[in-house]
């Protein structure tokens, strides 16, 4: 880790730069240059186990499930297991999305510190624009992306986006993404990307998308493999009904 000065070196830099000036700001808040996005609510605990359980796919296969456990040994109802596998991994999956979504959603809220006018203000995150020189300190959520303009000993933990556990050090003119933290020093950037073009806005929209088409397609694409197996235990099934004496014969599919 780089030697700080408790942020005065950064803040020093900073205190440089004097910032959006009040009308450049209007401007470009009438631009739609500002960090505004529409907010997305994950889906409900609930309504994940529902989509990934009470599927055609899951359907096709409990009742074939139920023909083999009816009219045939119970070894041959194995392929039951397909069922809760399906299940259990889409709503593993969708569960850990929901808590990034939920993660990200939680820290948007805190204020921004900014330097306008050659002086420091505190603003909502929605209200941050494009060339805003944002401030940053431990403890500090990075709003939107941009590059840095000063730093002091910074580092940024980029966990919630990348999954790396350790603090990245910045140096001046990198680039810092939204929905990171500091965890040590300061520094202060220009904002580049703002509302729904920011990596955290444009990574939950992402995940908060939920279409039942790719759904649809992935359960087609299983129904073929196992179209074969069904026919067959079908046919088997209704010779073995017409067959004399068959009634005390075990289907085997």
């Amino acid at each position: 880790m780089r030697p700080r000065s408790d942020q005065g070196v950064a803040v020093a830099e900073a205190a440089t730069l004097a910032g959006l000036s009040a009308a450049e700001v209007d401007q470009r808040r009438r631009a739609g240059r500002v960090n505004a996005v529409a907010r997305r609510s994950s889906r409900g605990a609930w309504s994940i186990v529902r989509s990934n359980v009470l599927t055609r796919f899951n359907a096709i296969l409990g009742v074939l499930l139920v023909l083999v456990l009816v009219f045939g040994p119970p070894q041959d109802g194995l392929f039951g297991l397909v069922i809760v596998v399906n299940s259990a991994v889409g709503i593993v999956q969708e569960l850990r999305a929901k808590r990034t979504l939920d993660a990200l959603a939680l820290v948007e809220r805190a204020p921004v510190r900014v330097r306008r006018a050659g002086g420091e203000v505190s603003v909502p995150p929605e209200e941050v624009v494009v060339d805003d020189l944002v401030l940053l300190g431990s403890g500090a959520r990075v709003p939107v992306d941009g590059d840095l303009a000063a730093v002091d000993g910074l580092e940024v933990d980029e966990s919630l986006l990348t999954g790396e556990a350790d603090a990245v050090d910045k140096e001046p003119r990198d680039e810092v993404l939204s929905g990171t933290f500091v965890v040590a020093g300061a520094g202060a950037f220009r904002a580049a990307k703002v509302g729904a073009d920011a990596y955290a806005a444009r990574l939950a929209a992402e995940a908060s998308r939920f279409s039942l088409a790719p759904k649809r397609a992935e359960a087609a694409e299983r129904f073929d493999m196992y179209s074969t197996f069904t026919n067959d235990c079908c046919s088997e099934l209704e010779i073995r009904r017409l067959k004399p004496g068959a009634s005390g014969q075990a289907l085997s599919c």
